[in-house]
């Protein structure tokens, strides 16, 4: 069984309002959502994995097909925090 951190399930629901149930999604639509939630880049959780590579420049994601409550969320931080977007820092 697959587990998912707190941040890949936000970036799954998110693509998941954008997209619906269509498990297929381009690399165009990875980076506006990217984008939107505060990432410079497509993650490297689903840009590294070949099993989500399903052509040139589209992704598939199986999860999206079903209900994203069901899957299991696991209390990793690691990796990279990503900065918001909107956000201004105080000096």
């Amino acid at each position: 069984m697959l587990s998912y951190t707190k941040s890949q399930i936000e970036f799954l629901t998110a693509l998941k309002q954008t997209v619906g149930n269509a498990t297929t999604v381009t690399r165009k639509q990875l980076n506006e959502i990217a984008a939107s939630l505060g990432y410079r880049v497509i993650p490297v959780w689903i840009t590294s994995d070949k099993a989500r590579h399903s052509a040139r420049g589209q992704f598939t994601f199986p999860e999206l097909s079903g209900d994203l409550s069901s899957l299991t969320v696991r209390n990793d931080s690691r990796g990279r925090p990503r900065k918001y977007a909107g956000v201004v820092s105080n000096p």
